[in-house]
């Protein structure tokens, strides 16, 4: 459950049996229903709650999760609840993480169709980048066949992007998986960032960077299932958008490329590597100097 959904939680909500058990979500992101099963050992202590709510809560409150004071828990207290008690047990997590990590069940094989229903992801492409592998992962060597390839520098000169300055038309499903998919700590990035137009940008520079190998001026003529697919990993409207606001002034476009930058650990291509990529070219250096100029 998202921690909003915690909170807004009702008595009449949770229904619990000796054999079985479920939470109704009334009004969940977009005010979507769902209902959420209970395993035993979630059951056996949401019943000791329920005892112990009995004795505190104030007469009148319908919300399930109560304070001392016998009112409802704020959003806010129900994530210093969480905290509290993981560092008590040496941990260092809130109510958010916890619930990114119960999505990652997908990494391990489980049913994405079914993780999604229960977290109450509209579409599958928000659950679907939960089973890519993190930054962590990848430098522990753990990303395994479904590590993505990131391009570790920009191989393009500057006429060789001006060739190609503009998005393709179309993108294919294997493309837009690959590289327009963020994991947990890319999109912990991105988001970091102030107002939603300048995360969309940087979403699209990274996207971009891998896809293209470098960030088009135009970021509003992204293919629009990249587009699409962008905005419901920052959970906004894509209507919300507007394309002029994405093609921002110079400083601000030199801040959102920097940034996707350091995301995707491009970098700009050494001598070194131009005498490299010149090596491989049948005529040489100079043809890519050529290029260059």
């Amino acid at each position: 459950m998202r921690l909003s959904e915690a909170a807004a939680l009702q008595v009449a909500d949770v229904r619990i049996s000796a054999r079985k058990g479920l939470v109704v979500v009334r009004a969940g992101k977009g005010d979507a229903y769902r209902e959420v099963e209970l395993n035993a050992l979630v059951r056996g202590m949401l019943d000791e709650w329920i005892a112990e709510r009995a004795k505190i809560a104030a007469a009148g409150e319908t919300r399930f999760f109560v304070a001392r004071t016998g009112h409802a828990l704020s959003s806010r207290s129900v994530d210093l609840a969480v905290r509290r008690v993981a560092a008590r047990a040496g941990l260092e997590l809130s109510a958010h993480v916890l619930r990114h990590t119960f999505v990652t069940l997908v990494r391990a094989g489980n049913d994405l169709v079914l993780v999604a229903e229960l977290a109450g992801h509209r579409r599958l492409e928000t659950t679907r980048r939960y089973s890519l592998p993190s930054q962590a992962d990848r430098q522990k060597g753990g990303g395994g066949p479904r590590d993505r390839v990131l391009m570790p520098v920009e191989i393009l000169t500057a006429s060789q992007r001006a060739e190609w300055e503009r998005f393709p038309q179309e993108i294919d499903e294997a493309a837009l998986t690959a590289f327009f998919c963020f994991a947990d700590d890319e999109l912990e990035a991105i988001t970091a960032h102030r107002g939603a137009h300048g995360r969309f940008a940087i979403a699209i520079a990274v996207g971009a960077l891998r896809w293209l190998g470098f960030a088009p001026a135009a970021l509003d003529e992204l293919p629009q299932p990249a587009a699409a697919l962008i905005a419901s990993q920052l959970d906004v409207e894509l209507a919300s958008i507007q394309p002029a606001r994405l093609n921002a002034q110079r400083d601000a476009r030199a801040e959102h490329l920097a940034h996707a930058m350091r995301i995707t650990a491009f970098r700009a291509c050494s001598d070194a590597e131009l005498d490299l990529l010149g090596a491989c070219s049948p005529n040489g250096r100079s043809a890519t100097r050529a290029r260059s100029h």
